[in-house]
């Protein structure tokens, strides 16, 4: 269906070395999400409606513009031919796709600027006081969710530099999870047959591509293929299939029974051999729990990446519902009536507060090491209820068995043992306040843990963020004493602590380093 398996390695191997080395020499600008600090990048991800600001070092005696980069969102782009044309799906090369340069000049001389306040805008769209253009007119442009490239221009006796050289790229999520990922896919023009790097950059998607990168966002673990339809539905699980017309589906399909929002919906046309379309499952538009023409879907090509009604769109045909792998696997640990009384009683006795439901209000999230290398065996004791022998450190806290909200394989998969708004047994004097996760590894208190390890807790600390807004602290095990005295420290008794090496200084700068723009503390 598309160019040549050897044709697209190349293409894609020599598209990827392109936009590095373009990367490697574009000048660096500061953004800063939300109340987090300014960090160098060329990309960001806000969800909608988070403050962002970018500047730029002044320059004495410089001036400054700021421009906005506008990708077309107005044509339907091909590196393939159109199954439509002759010669379907042949390889015609890599699309050549416009890119207007609009003026941003309510910013003309500052070099720092919020491109998303709206107090500065007088309609959706009107960002510098002209008329629209025929980019931002389209159907297809979102001026608010999407992705949007800003650029500055540096200008000092007769000449001006544009940093950063290809635009920092703001990626508005309209959510969180898969499908806020996917509306950040919004505003990036449609490229058929679509290559991996141009989906991974932003630069054009087509349907397989849209869905696919965007799952590769979410869960951390970039697309390193280009897949088309029928790869996806070759290779994801199968949830519920039925054929879809005019009326909707022949069989009564429901949703959080058959399906939920973020599956993908792949169609094989009448008289097709192999699958053509897919785009992911939204809402239940008209909210009478059935899959209805009414439901809102999200998908891309041929045209631009754009929400639809599933009657609307091109879908009528056999339909596979595929459901992509979360990246968190749900493997609950004990949790009995006996087991939240005890919690409840150790709440009570260490913090001196009623808490019958165990509930906590995250301020922090806590990494820790196992000390073993055997996720299994970590599960086990997890799942005990009671404390164990051979724990005197501890034992004197109570018979309350020790858990984490989480568990990390060595090979980066993260198992949920529990809610994370119940308070886990994890960290003298914050569990009150903190998600615990914990890493297999550290055997001998020797930092065993995996690069696989320190990027997945990074992705999960970024996830429990932005489900958890109150979170503002981000720390090891061997750091908790630096809470002692702090309005979070929660220990009654002046006795109990331990001493804790893990995970380490290494892993945490690691982890950290990949969360700067957050902004987290180590310490109150």
């Amino acid at each position: 269906m598309r160019a040549p398996k050897y044709t697209l390695c190349v293409l894609s191997f020599l598209l990827a070395a392109f936009l590095g080395g373009w990367a490697q020499a574009a000048p660096a600008v500061e953004v800063s999400v939300g109340d987090g600090p300014f960090v160098r990048s060329e990309a960001v991800a806000p969800l909608a409606g988070q403050r962002v600001r970018i500047r730029v070092a002044e320059k004495p005696g410089a001036k400054v513009r700021w421009v906005q980069l506008v990708r077309d969102v107005t044509k339907m782009y091909k590196n393939a031919n159109f199954p439509w044309d002759p010669d379907p799906y042949q390889w015609v090369g890599l699309a050549d796709i416009r890119v207007d340069r609009e003026p941003l000049t309510r910013f003309d001389g500052l070099w720092e600027v919020e491109p998303f306040q709206t107090a500065r805008r007088a309609e959706p769209g009107d960002w510098t006081g002209a008329s629209l253009g025929p980019i931002r007119a389209s159907e297809f442009y979102h001026a608010d969710v999407g992705s949007f490239w800003f650029q500055a221009e540096v200008e000092k006796d007769g000449k001006v530099e544009r940093v950063p050289a290809k635009g920092l790229r703001v990626s508005v999520r309209d959510g969180a999870g898969f499908l806020g990922w996917l509306s950040s896919y919004l505003n990036v023009p449609a490229v058929f047959g679509s290559l991996t790097p141009q989906a991974t950059s932003f630069l054009g998607v087509d349907c397989a591509d849209a869905v696919s990168a965007a799952h590769g966002k979410w869960s951390g673990r970039e697309l390193k293929e280009n897949l088309n339809v029928a790869a996806l539905v070759t290779r994801l699980p199968h949830v519920v299939e039925f054929e879809w017309g005019e009326g909707g589906a022949d069989k009564a399909v429901r949703w959080g029974t058959d399906v939920r929002p973020g599956d993908f919906v792949a169609v094989r046309y009448a008289g097709a051999r192999a699958y053509q379309h897919v785009g992911a499952l939204v809402s239940d538009g008209d909210g009478d729990g059935l899959l209805t023409p009414a439901d809102r879907v999200l998908h891309a090509g041929p045209l631009p990446l754009a929400y639809s009604r599933l009657g609307s769109g091109p879908f009528q045909g056999h339909i596979t519902v595929l459901r992509p792998e979360s990246p968190i696997v749900e493997r609950p640990i004990s949790f009995s009536p006996a087991r939240l009384k005890a919690t409840a009683d150790y709440i009570k006795t260490h913090a001196g507060e009623d808490r019958p439901d165990g509930r906590i209000t995250p301020r922090m999230v806590v990494l820790h090491w196992t000390g073993s290398d055997s996720l299994e065996s970590d599960f086990k004791t997890f799942d005990k209820e009671t404390l164990a022998g051979g724990r005197p450190d501890i034992s004197a806290g109570g018979d309350l068995n020790v858990s984490a909200h989480f568990l990390v394989g060595k090979d980066g998969r993260i198992y949920r043992l529990m809610p994370e708004n119940v308070m886990a047994r994890h960290v003298i004097g914050l569990n009150l306040e903190a998600i615990g996760v914990e890493n297999v590894g550290g055997v001998g208190d020797r930092p065993t843990l995996t690069a696989a390890q320190a990027a997945t807790n990074a992705w999960l600390v970024r996830e429990l963020k932005e489900r958890h807004p109150a979170i503002e602290y981000l720390i090891g095990h061997h750091e908790y004493r630096k809470f002692e005295g702090s309005a979070l420290w929660k220990e009654k008794d002046a006795g109990y602590r331990t001493a804790k090496s893990d995970p380490g200084d290494k892993f945490m700068a690691d982890v950290r380093r990949r969360v700067a723009d957050l902004g987290l503390k180590s310490a109150p």
